[in-house]
């Protein structure tokens, strides 16, 4: 045996010292207990500072030189997940960070390359990097894909965003009775928990995914079909995460909860035959997507394209057309590649575009759609406690349910949801004129019927917050029909409503009129959405003029400003390699600038627009 001394210390984010202690290695395993006085909560985006300590341990000799030293960072939080009672008989699904409640929000987490060789660190880091900027606080990781990364953890760990991790069995039957696969898979899980749990960001664990809704579902059909795996995910799993990692979450299953395993009265819920089963009374129908009473929407998603030029780069000119084999071997979805076709049709009906505004169209709905969900879903918290998308990005070119393309580019729904999640915001309700019904019943609707707007605030952060509401009825040209505003107060991690909109004796064309809606504090505007009292299909048909002007800030950025003579829907600048807009896919209002920097170094840079209802 050699004489040696263990230090540990633990150093603040300003380089200090807050805790120390030396003691004598006494056998094989040696156990410190340091205090940290008046310690600094890890919180996750939005709610705080996901501070980190630096902790270091040193094995010292006799002589003081130092024979194995390893430091890591700490976060220090508490996590638990409560289900209270709701009216009904239902029961909630909320994670409590530190004593909070917290509404997640966030999306699933899947491989970013289809090759796994090929994910780098750095692609990891810009990942989480945008999902923090979009206001994210959670991540599922996936159990199709694999245990997270070092450097994704460490980046969610200094960003704030809490993962929630399957264990790797998605979608199938394990040999749980076959001895040698269980002391594999024992060997597996306890390499990951050990690997994971020291990372503040990791708040719990799920044993798989869907695999208790997929038996259960053939159960139906065959009474005696073995429970093949129950035992890893009942029982070798919970008892591993109680012994290594105790104060973590762990749930058997996601979806879980209730006699059936995705039923929305209990648990999370993933959520598909809206857009899976084809038999259903209601498939297509995204809109109603909000009518599923859910507790914690744990998967759930819409596709989109990816952005043109993306697209450009893995499918030739010659192939750009829905229809074509290339295009469709670049169409990641169920119905024989048929999907997305199917989406745009449903809501922009059977005529033929280019490529570029087909693309937008997709895009469109995935956008609209999933930002309505994020914000009716959010106005509810706690009765619903969560919305995490399916997917946060790709693993290879691919027209495909994800918030950001294969190349890093954001979609149009990445910037809705920016506004959707932000910590405060704002949330419309009116009536549905986007699902079935509503698509051929609106002009009859707001003839006899206008009645109101509900307005609505939103409000993640620990602090209430004293704000203005200013809200405008505007035709599309412009010309304001009316407006108001309103000082309110958000309660802290609360929802408010604030205020009704009266439509009545107000006379508006609705494919002609939007209504805006934007939340201030002091002079600065922190929150914007607004409501169409149209389809999506009439919207589209909109024209507009549009100025563009550009000017070089440095041999690495441009500014853009783009004015327009009336409302514009989803305005797009196109992203050549090497040009980033720090924003994207926004509406041009008449009689107000938007400018745009954008990153590039190309001396030849020169800015192309496109928008709903501009052909190319």
């Amino acid at each position: 045996p050699i004489a040696c001394t263990l230090v540990s210390t633990i150093v603040d984010q300003d380089g200090q010292t807050v805790a120390q202690l030396t003691q004598p290695v006494t056998g094989a395993e040696t156990t410190l207990q340091l205090t940290i006085p008046a310690a600094r909560l890890w919180w996750c985006n939005g709610m705080g500072e996901a501070y980190l300590y630096t902790v270091e341990a040193r094995i010292e000799a006799a002589d003081g030189s130092t024979l194995e030293c390893t430091t890591q960072r700490l976060g220090l939080h508490t996590i638990e997940l409560i289900e209270p009672e709701l009216e009904g008989g239902e029961t909630g699904f909320t994670f409590v960070l530190n004593g909070e409640r917290v509404f997640c929000k966030g999306a699933n987490h899947v491989p970013c390359d289809c090759l796994p060789g090929r994910i780098t660190p750095e692609k990891e880091r810009a990942l989480i990097a945008l999902a923090k900027d979009e206001h994210m606080n959670m991540l599922r990781i996936w159990g199709g894909g694999v245990y997270a990364s070092e450097a994704l953890m460490e980046a969610c760990d200094e960003s704030g965003i809490m993962i929630w991790h399957d264990f790797l069995y998605a979608c199938g039957y394990h040999p749980d009775h076959d001895p040698g696969f269980v002391a594999n898979i024992t060997n597996e899980a306890r390499l990951g928990i050990r690997r994971l749990r020291r990372h503040a960001s990791l708040i719990g664990w799920s044993g798989n995914n869907e695999v208790q809704e997929m038996y259960q579902s053939q159960k139906a059909w065959n009474p005696d079909l073995p429970w093949y795996g129950g035992a890893i995910y009942e029982k070798i799993l919970p008892s591993l995460v109680a012994e290594m990692c105790p104060d973590l979450v762990y749930r058997q299953s996601s979806p879980f909860g209730g006699e059936k395993q995705a039923d929305c009265r209990h648990g999370d819920q993933h959520i598909w035959i809206l857009t899976h089963v084809d038999s259903h009374p209601h498939y297509l129908d995204l809109w109603r997507f909000t009518e599923f009473g859910v507790k914690f929407l744990s998967e759930f998603g819409l596709m989109g394209a990816m952005t043109m030029e993306t697209a450009a780069s893995c499918i030739p000119a010659e192939n750009m057309r829905p229809d074509d084999p290339v295009w469709l071997h670049h169409t990641n979805s169920c119905q024989n590649h048929t999907l997305l076709d199917r989406m745009k049709r449903q809501y922009f009906g059977d005529g033929e575009h280019s490529p570029q505004q087909y693309i937008l169209r997709s895009q469109a709905i995935q956008s609209e759609i999933t930002r309505h969900i994020y914000e009716e879903f959010r106005r509810q918290k706690f009765s619903c406690s969560g919305l995490l998308f399916w997917t946060l990005s790709d693993s290879y070119g691919v027209h495909n349910w994800s918030l950001i393309d294969y190349q890093l580019r954001r979609k149009p729904i990445y910037y809705a949801l920016k506004e959707a999640m932000a910590p405060l915001a704002l949330c419309i309700r009116g009536w549905d004129v986007h699902n079935d019904e509503g698509r051929v019943q609106w002009q009859e609707h707001w003839r006899t019927e206008p009645g109101k707007l509900e307005l609505w605030g939103m409000n993640d952060t620990l602090h209430t917050a004293d704000a203005r509401v200013e809200w405008s009825l505007m035709a599309l040209n412009g010309q304001v029909l009316a407006k108001g505003a309103k000082d309110v107060s958000l309660p802290r991690n609360g929802t408010a409503h604030l205020c009704d909109v009266s439509l009545e004796g107000i006379a508006f064309d609705p494919a002609q009129t939007v209504f805006r809606a934007r939340l201030y504090r002091g002079s600065e505007q922190v929150n914007e959405t607004r409501y169409f009292f149209a389809p999506f299909a009439e919207m589209a048909k909109q024209n507009a003029d549009v100025t563009i002007e550009s000017r070089r800030l440095s041999d690495a950025a441009v500014e853009v400003t783009l004015t327009a003579d009336r409302f514009v829907w989803m305005a797009h600048l196109a992203e050549p390699e090497g040009a980033t807009p720090d924003s994207n896919d926004f509406d041009l209002w008449p009689g107000e600038s938007r400018k745009v920097i954008v990153t590039t170094d190309d001396p030849d840079y020169t800015p192309v627009l496109h928008w709903m209802g501009k052909e190319d």
